[in-house]
Parts: structure tokens; sequence; C-alpha cells
């Protein structure tokens, strides 16, 4: 929904029809300056990373990995990257397939025993494209709830999992449609075992890290790990008004989060790896010494779902982008890069609760030369609802209709099928919007609001009386 929002509003050149802006020379001096502001107003909290061509432009650790102990955040501290170890087990497969040790187009029966009758049909192909149709575990569970953490912390989850999995049918026939499916990768973890005869994590680490130079990443072996950040979330006691403002990290009220046991084969979610590494192995995919180049180009196929092996692909505006993101409690990740620019972008952090997307959304646009805000302080006010009067009706908010309308004493923006955003008014005559991470003033000519945000206005424009009438009458007989 976020995304179609976004989208509509164009509040940055990402369409196709946009031109691709050229990469800045040296992006380091905005970036570090975005950065702090981020962290000044507690919103990021773990390590950046910028490179291009295999060179860094820019590495920075900020905030604490152990607020308790004051323990600061470095280049060197170790996150837990959840599902971005997909990519690895993924790449495990691939090389076991190129040493003739199995087909993609292998039945999971050849490895699984005993195996429902149901999965017959299931391919290691449709487990890495998540085409499989196997019940994915967390998705009742919803990560993060009380229910996940008590079922993750569980020494036998990974034992649970699959027979909770082999127990029910598949949710389509496989190949027949896309869900993610963390399920399937412990899945292929398993086969990674069998076939090459090593536990998943001595695999992993032997063939994939070790080759790639990622000196400081590890598989979880259900101990303390080393050099490893705590993870939090936000406790609560905030007020929106503080939240608007902003509060150093080591300030706000902090929960410590655990993420759960994730050792054994758990080739979803047990990488440990800095983003100094997460660097390094992007290079080595790219460099051709993890992967032939034929295997590579099959990782990355996108395919009719956009998803290859453990990778992301979409098209943003005229550029190829690969990604994949992890969440687990306590822990956000993401890398990203361009193979055609040879750029890599990372992040992580130890706080579930820090704005990683706009972070990602934003460094991509400074590398890229594209319009974006500097985070910024927002002093809300107390404001009478009927002074909201003069605003309400309908609009036009870019090419899409528009309503501004006031529900429980806080007027709304809402683009309907799309999004609905509280307006906040705070000093200086404008609003705040935090859905957008814009601000709204009121239009020169009194004809609407201008939306800021990501450096681009977009006007929202009162539609005729007529024309409003009409649109809500039309919309009635429906």
């Amino acid at each position: 929904m976020l995304t179609r929002a976004l989208v509509i509003l164009s509040l940055a050149c990402t369409l196709p029809a946009c031109p691709a802006q050229a990469a800045e020379a040296n992006p380091a001096p905005r970036i570090a300056a975005y950065l702090a502001a981020r962290e000044r107003l507690g919103q990021f909290n773990g390590v950046v990373l910028a490179m291009r061509d295999g060179k860094v432009l820019f590495e920075r650790a900020y905030g604490w990995a152990d607020v308790q102990h004051d323990v600061r955040n470095s280049t060197d501290t170790r996150f837990n990257v959840a599902s971005i170890t997909k990519q690895f087990t993924a790449t495990a497969i691939l090389q076991l397939r190129d040493a003739g040790r199995l087909s993609l187009d292998d039945s999971i029966c050849r490895f699984v025993d005993p195996c429902p009758a149901a999965w017959r049909p299931v391919t290691l192909k449709h487990l890495l494209n998540h085409t499989a149709g196997v019940p994915d575990y967390e998705a009742p569970l919803e990560l993060g709830s009380a229910d996940y953490t008590a079922f993750i912390g569980r020494p036998d989850n990974i034992e649970r999992i699959l027979a909770d999995a082999s127990s029910k049918p598949l949710d389509f026939a496989p190949g027949s449609r896309w869900n993610y499916s963390n399920t399937g990768y412990i899945l292929l973890a398993r086969v990674v075992a069998k076939v090459s005869g090593e536990t998943y994590g001595h695999y992993i680490e032997n063939h994939v890290l070790a080759p790639a130079g990622m000196t400081a990443s590890s598989i979880d072996n259900g101990l303390v790990q080393r050099n490893g950040a705590l993870g939090y979330a936000a406790g609560g006691g905030l007020t929106l008004t503080q939240i608007a403002s902003g509060m150093r990290f080591d300030r706000l009220p902090l929960v410590q989060r655990w993420q759960g046991d994730l050792h054994g084969d758990h080739g979803d979610a047990a990488l440990w790896t800095t983003a100094t590494d997460l660097g390094r192995w992007v290079t080595a995919l790219e460099g051709g010494r993890i992967l032939s180049p034929n295997s590579l180009a099959e990782m990355k196929d996108g395919g009719q779902f956009g998803y290859g092996y453990g990778l992301e692909i979409a098209n943003v505006g005229e550029r190829l982008r690969l990604r994949h993101t992890g969440q687990v409690n306590g822990y956000i990740s993401v890398v990203q890069w361009y193979p055609a620019e040879h750029i890599v972008l990372v992040a992580v952090t130890n706080y579930e609760n820090g704005r990683v997307s706009a972070v990602m959304r934003d460094l991509a646009a400074i590398v890229f030369g594209q319009p974006y805000d500097m985070p910024a302080s927002h002093r809300l006010i107390e404001t009478d609802p009927s002074a909201y009067a003069p605003l309400l009706g309908d609009y036009m908010f870019g090419d899409q209709p528009a309503r501004l309308k006031v529900e429980a004493s806080m007027l709304l923006l809402e683009v309907p099928g799309q999004f609905t955003a509280g307006l906040l008014p705070e000093e200086g005559g404008t609003f705040y919007v935090p859905f957008l991470e814009g601000v709204a003033r009121l239009a020169p000519d009194g004809s609407g609001l201008i939306m800021h945000s990501r450096g681009v206005d977009t006007p929202l424009v009162r539609k005729p009386a007529t024309q409003a009438r009409g649109d809500h009458t039309a919309g009635t007989t429906q």
C-alpha cells in the first residue's frame, strides 16, 4: 500500500519515464550530514555502508550496541541479518548443483524422509523462488509478537516448524503462485547439510563466507555472539509530541529484544555479520569468486514474480536494483545494489523501530543525485479542531482524488484506496505528515495545500464545488 501511494504522489523520480541520474562523485559529506540528523532524532542506530566499484565511499557506525553498558556500535559490530541469510543458502544450493550433486528440478522428497505426498511436486527451484506453496511458519505467528518470541525461543523450533508444515496441505500448486516462505529455506538448509555431508553452518562458513572474505561473519550456533549488538525495540511512554520532536537513542524508553534460537538449519535467518562483510559479499558475488557467471545470472533472474534466489529484483526508474531485507526481533537489515552502476548500499540496525527503509531510500537519492529531505525535528502545537473547517472537502492530490476530513480531533488526508495520513499542526504554520515524512503548507493563492516530501512539492488542489458534488453522487450510486 505504501509503495503504491508513493508512486502516485510522485514524491521521487522513480518512474520508468524519469531519466536515471548519474551517481554523485563524492556523496560522503551529504550522507554523513543526513545520518547525523537521523541519529540526533533517534531514528537510526547501527551501521551504514556505501560502495562503488568495490571501494568504500562511506562507512560509519551510529549509536549503541549495548545501552546499559554504554557500548557503542562500531564498524566491527555484528548484527543478525535475518532473511538476508536466504541468498547465502541459495548460493550453497547453486554451488552443489554446479558440482553435479543435485538438480534444481529435484523433488524435495529426494532429501526429506519421511516426505509428505503433497510435497512430491515441490522442486528445489520452487523453494528457492518462493513458488513452492509450503506454508510459511512466520505468517500465523506474527513476527515480533509474544507468540513468535515464545515459539522461536524453543531449541526444537525447527523440528516443530517442519512437523507442522508437513501436516498441512500446500498453499497452492507448486509454480502457480508466489508466497514468501521461511519454511522453504529451512528445507533448503536441510538439503545443503544432507548433500554436502557437513552441517549447514559449517558448509556456509567454509564454502560461502570464507571465499567471500567475510571474516567477521558466522552462522548462529546458539551461543552469545562475539561483538554482537543487542536488539532493541521502542518501549511505551512517549507522546506523539515527543516522537515528532525526536530524541537521542539512549534516552528513548527501550526494551531489549531477544531474536530467538536460530541455530541449526535456519537457512532463513541464521547469519550474523557486519555491514563491511555484506559489502564484501556483493563484491565477491559480482567478481565471480563465489558462483559461476551462469549461476549468478540465474540467481538474479526475477522471473514473473520479481524474486530470484534470495534476491528481490526490480527496476526503479531506469535502474536495475537487487536487494533483500531482513527483520527479526530487535534487528533490521537491508543490502541493495545496482549492478550497472556497481553501487552497493547497506544498512544494519539493532533498533527495530528505526526508519531503515526511509534511510535506504534517501541514501539512494543522495548517491544518484535525486531529491531528498534532511530529517528534521517537528514542534507540534495544540489547535482547536474547529479551525480546520475551512480546509475540509474534496481535493485533487496530483492526479488522484483526495479528501481532507477530521476524525478524533485530527485532520486527515485520505486518498481513497491508497492511504490515510494525519496532518499534525506544528510551529511555523505548517502541518507535519509523519506517514510521508513531509510537511504541508497553505498554497500562496489559497487554493489548497502544498505537500512537501522527499524534496518534491505536490499540490493538493480543492475541487470545484460542482465536481466534488458530482464525485460524491457518483460514489453513492455505485
